[in-house]
């Protein structure tokens, strides 16, 4: 046992023991370490007993729990940075001295019950608003006399009490002042990709994202969203839908709703967890998460719902200073590990060079003793570079590789030094960026600002237009870098270059060709190898290296309904993920080159926030949803592909468009409004094309009037379109057409309503007033004759006709001039079942019911 305890009063040696963490039978003073096995623990106790040293063991103290015997004082050391034991064992003495404190009496009185363990007054609940269970400072105030208030500085910002003789012991004595989360302290922040909107965890004090549609300043009310210690986040850049952070212990949570509602994301995680909890990705595949903990690498698939794990056994260790990294220039490439020791429980880094599948241990720097790491970064450009960093004082504090590991460099100046030959200061250092507009620039996250280098890491500076506050994570974003400070907050520092040039490709559109295959609009933004198509995470097909550009793939056989579809390009075997497109392939019918539709249900079509319905007292129509809703696109696809003749080349329907009027500009010569309706066609199912310009309520007065009175569309409102196909397409093409209602995210109206289409076939009286009303038939469905019901709104001659949908006529009965009012007629129908079309023709009109004969 290397050392002695004596009471210098009496010149007596007094009995010690110590606990023998690691049952190695010997004391070992080891770094501090509190996770992992307790074997691997330094908790080598040392207690000293009011018991004489007599050269033997005391039976009294050698036995289980005799530690507890005539114990005077515990005390529990730990090995000091950069030493080894016992080789660095230098004689020294502590000396505790005996003193007495005097004992006051006095009554106490509750004053904050952070968890409900006395009386739950001002009890802790919510973030920024109930005091704080962490309190580090409390000062008095004197008022008057003897009334005083207290000022409590806590890990949820500072508040103050009432003055009273007696302040803060009523509920609802305290209350939060001045804007102290600016002074919070975040672990790592995001940007939403395109918006100066933020995301980050903090310090004992949840995770909270700045507001929705407002741009971020440093007076913003942010929201919160996951509660406990905020730590690493990660805001989707393809995906701005997609948030992923967490609280201690790799408690992940995910949102796919921009951060509305929270999922947990800790399904197959295992092993000792860090409290620090750590988050790793690459903006090139960011659907792909890694985490760590003590049983290895954990990888995500599906962005944090499900993870499965990479096991590393050896070389392993600790868990208190992990960090992963995945390489910014290669998505392939992930570092992992806690610590470089290179005796005893000796520790390495380790790399992955195939999506984390393996792990390898890389060899450690060995030029100087050193341990546990704070923190790992990447290189923006250079995939077998990376950094290791160390906060050891009068130590090296970056170690640079660029040969995946197998030789480090220090680059921060210090090699076997106490101080820096190249200006960097000896303070701790937690994170790394590299300037992608220019990896000569390198900033440093230090505990007392951002330390810079212009040269690749030949000389350093702090930066002096930012403030002095311990910098922890440093994240680019579109032009901006954004810093998460343990402070002061989150900063962020414009840039003129962008700090993210992603090239991934695209997947601009998923359809339906005419020809029944599925089609996929894709961009390829750079001259990939080659590029993988994957349906269902299956791949289905791969273009070899095609110069970049847009381009349509139409894929025969491939699933029908709901298609997700993604793109993966490799360049130098470094993969660039495309965001995952969930489209629709729809099953389609006959080609057809006439077509018409009265609407009385919606087989014929592909709805979306669609559907057939009555309208009035007359048909039912194909409908919009009613009110249609905000920041959507109501679509109703018809699944008979067209086929341009030329013969009556026009597409023809009425429709009533109660539809929030008001434009955003215009676009090649045409004005671009808040919301719309429009007709499409398309040839290859991807590439709509409009046949006619899109219109809202002001195309017609009577719109416009209901729209403004708040009030639904009825059957005097009909407008009729008749469009030349020709102005668009050409003769011979192959055609699907679609209805589309968008809508911005502002307010929106009744809606659309429309019917009697007719696509190459002339209708009959369409364009005239309509002298009929209430046209009914029952029974319908039928197995025999059915009762026509009408009203005839003016003299008028009538004739009814009955024929199927290809148009064949099985019968005509003319009932020659009726008067205006309610008229009643029987007539037998077809005896065959199946669906046909009865026609009710005036001198001015003709409408139309379908009737189902079921025989």
């Amino acid at each position: 046992v290397p050392f002695e305890v004596w009471d210098i009063t009496n010149n007596k040696q007094l009995m010690v023991s110590f606990r023998d963490q690691d049952r190695n039978g010997q004391f070992n003073l080891l770094l501090q370490n509190t996770e992992g096995p307790a074997s691997s623990q330094s908790r080598e106790y040392l207690f000293v007993h009011k018991e004489d040293y007599t050269g033997s063991p005391s039976a009294n103290i050698a036995v289980a729990g005799g530690q507890t015997f005539k114990q005077m004082y515990s005390v529990w050391p730990v090995l000091a940075a950069g030493k080894t034991w016992p080789a660095d064992i230098v004689d020294s003495k502590i000396k505790i001295s005996l003193s007495s404190i005097p004992r006051i009496n006095a009554t106490t009185a509750v004053v904050a019950d952070a968890y409900g363990n006395f009386d739950s007054k001002n009890r802790f609940s919510v973030f920024g608003t109930d005091v704080h269970p962490d309190h580090h400072n409390l000062v008095a105030i004197q008022t008057s006399g003897s009334t005083y208030k207290i000022l409590n500085a806590s890990d949820g910002g500072i508040f103050i009490s009432n003055s009273s003789a007696r302040p803060g012991i009523n509920q609802g004595d305290w209350t939060m002042v001045g804007r102290t989360y600016n002074t919070s302290q975040f672990y790592g922040a995001d940007k939403r990709p395109g918006f100066d909107e933020y995301f980050g965890g903090m310090q004992d004090n949840g995770t909270w994202r700045s507001p929705s549609g407002i741009s971020a300043s440093n007076t913003t009310h942010y929201l919160f969203g996951i509660g406990g210690d905020g730590f690493e986040v990660i805001w989707h850049p393809l995906d701005d839908k997609k948030l992923l952070g967490g609280s201690q212990g790799n408690n992940f949570k995910f949102s796919t709703d921009g951060g509305t509602t929270w999922n947990s994301a800790t399904n197959g995680l295992s092993g000792t967890h860090p409290f620090v909890s750590k988050l790793a990705y690459s903006k090139d595949n960011p659907d792909v998460v890694f985490t760590l903990s003590s049983a290895g690498v954990f990888r995500s698939n599906d962005f944090g719902a499900n993870w499965s794990l990479t096991p590393i056994t050896t070389k392993w260790g600790s868990t208190s200073l992990m960090d992963i990294e995945v390489s910014q220039a290669n998505a392939n490439i992930i570092w992992a590990g806690s610590a470089m020791v290179n005796s005893g429980d000796v520790r390495s880094l380790h790399v992955s060079t195939n999506g984390g599948q393996t792990f390898a241990a890389t060899n450690n720097y060995n030029e100087t003793v050193l341990g546990g790491i704070t923190k790992l970064a990447s290189h923006p450009v250079e995939d077998s570079t990376a950094f290791a960093l160390f906060s050891f004082a009068g130590k090296p504090k970056i170690l640079r590789t660029k040969n995946l590991g197998q030789t480090w460099q220090d680059i921060s100046g210090f090699g076997l030094g106490s101080t820096s030959s190249t200006g960097f200061p000896n303070v701790a250092v937690y994170c790394l960026y590299v300037r992608p507009d220019n990896p000569e620039i390198i900033w440093v996250g230090t505990e007392i600002g951002i330390v810079e280098s212009l040269d690749n890491g030949q000389t350093w500076s702090l930066l002096d237009d930012f403030p002095n506050v311990a910098v922890w994570n440093m994240k680019g974003q579109d032009d901006q870098v954004v810093i998460a400070t343990h402070g002061r907050g989150i900063w962020t520092a414009q840039t003129e270059n962008l700090q993210t040039v992603l090239i991934n490709p695209i997947i601009n559109a998923i359809g339906t060709s005419p020809q029944s295959r599925l089609s996929l609009s894709i961009s390829l933004l750079d001259e990939y190898d080659s590029t993988e198509i994957w349906f269902q995470n299956i791949k289905v097909g791969k273009l070899n290296a095609v110069v970049p550009g847009n381009y349509v793939l139409q894929i025969a056989d491939a699933p029908l309904g709901s298609v997700k579809a993604k793109l993966i390009g490799y360049k130098d075997n470094a993969p660039f993920h495309s965001k995952t497109v969930t489209g629709e392939h729809i099953l389609l019918k006959s080609f057809q080159k006439q077509y018409f539709n009265h609407f009385q249900d919606a087989n014929d079509f592909a709805l979306t926030a669609f559907l057939v319905q009555s309208f009035g007292s007359l048909n039912s129509s194909l409908q919009s949803f009613h009110n249609y809703p905000v920041n959507s696109a109501g679509v109703a696809i018809l699944k008979h592909p067209i086929i341009l003749t030329g013969e009556n080349p026009f597409f023809t329907y009425s429709d009533v468009a109660i539809i929030e009027p008001g434009s955003v500009g215009s676009q090649f010569g045409q004005p671009q409004f808040k919301d719309y309706a429009i007709v499409e066609g398309t040839r290859d199912g991807v590439t709509w094309l409009p046949i006619s310009a899109g219109y809202n309520a002001s195309f017609n007065s009577k719109w416009l009037t209901s729209y403004t009175m708040n009030q639904p569309g009825n059957e005097s409102q009909w407008v009729d379109h008749s469009i030349d196909l020709r102005n668009t397409f050409h003769t011979g093409d192959t055609l699907l057409f679609r209805f589309r209602l968008h809508s911005d995210t502002e307010g929106t109206a009744w809606g659309w309503s429309i019917d009697n289409l007719y696509i190459q076939v002339k209708p009959t009286g369409i364009n005239e007033t309509v002298p009929v009303t209430s046209l009914n038939a029952f029974p319908n469905p039928t197995t025999g004759p059915i009762t026509l019901s009408y009203t005839i709104t003016q003299k008028t001659s009538v004739e009814i006709e009955v024929y199927d949908l290809a148009g064949k006529r099985f019968s005509t009965l003319s009932l020659g001039t009726q008067e205006p009012g309610l008229h009643s007629q029987t007539l037998p129908m077809p005896a065959k079942s199946g669906s046909y079309l009865l026609a009710l023709k005036t001198q001015k009109a003709k409408q139309v019911l379908k009737i189902i004969v079921s025989n």
